[in-house]
């Protein structure tokens, strides 16, 4: 596999951590949320750890929210929701790496 026209299987750690933090999603069996945050915090929190600043961060995150039809309970916390809700908090979260969609 290429990504910016070098292979993947030449890339260091290093490299291969950034990739993975910046390029993919993930989504998790047990959805891994924060059960005492809110949908928001949960999907807000990926890009707030590559640095992104806050606003930015909410607007992809209701924008996220909003794709996987829980806009009505971004201020909910996790441990509330159902487990089919919770999936979709997740695939929400998993659709903050890819930033740039959203701002095409």
């Amino acid at each position: 596999m290429l990504y910016q026209g070098k292979s993947l299987k030449n890339y260091s750690e290093n490299e291969l951590a950034e990739y993975r933090n910046t390029k993919i999603g993930f989504i998790f069996q047990s959805f891994c949320l924060l059960d005492d945050c809110s949908v928001l915090e949960n999907v807000m929190l990926p890009s707030l750890i590559l640095g992104k600043p806050e606003r930015i961060c909410r607007d992809i995150a209701l924008k996220s929210i909003a794709k996987v039809g829980l806009s009505h309970l971004a201020n909910s916390k996790t441990k509330y929701l159902s487990g089919g809700e919770k999936q979709r908090v997740a695939i929400a979260r998993a659709l903050t790496i890819d930033a740039e969609v959203y701002y095409m």
